[in-house]
């Protein structure tokens, strides 16, 4: 799992926490990037999980968790912005170091 999944999973806890007074529900929380990109960049089937155990409806859970995980928005907008810049990052370094390898192999041919 990556940085911004294990974000939205900590969010995902902290907020049925503080809705349900839920904790070690470490294996319900599961969070994935959906087939379907119309269907977002994430995905958890939280609400479906808890259906039973809370004995309400998935429609429910989920409203009552929705304005928990809308206070971290920023907060996942942030951590989804360092991992797109850290990508960014990585990209250049990568195209300046060919640029380099191909400067260097360049230089050793015209010293033959």
């Amino acid at each position: 799992m990556d940085l911004v999944s294990n974000k939205i999973v900590t969010i995902i806890k902290s907020a049925l926490k503080n809705v349900y007074n839920l904790e070690n529900i470490d294996s319900l929380v599961m969070v994935e990037i959906p087939k379907l990109k119309d269907h977002g960049d994430f995905s958890s089937n939280i609400a479906l999980r808890l259906a039973k155990v809370l004995k309400n409806s998935p429609i429910n859970i989920a409203n009552s968790l929705k304005g928990e995980l809308e206070k971290n928005r920023e907060s996942l907008l942030e951590e989804k912005q360092k991992v797109l810049d850290t990508i960014n990052s990585i990209e250049k370094d990568v195209e300046e170091r060919k640029k380099i390898g191909i400067s260097a192999s360049y230089q050793a041919n015209e010293m033959l």
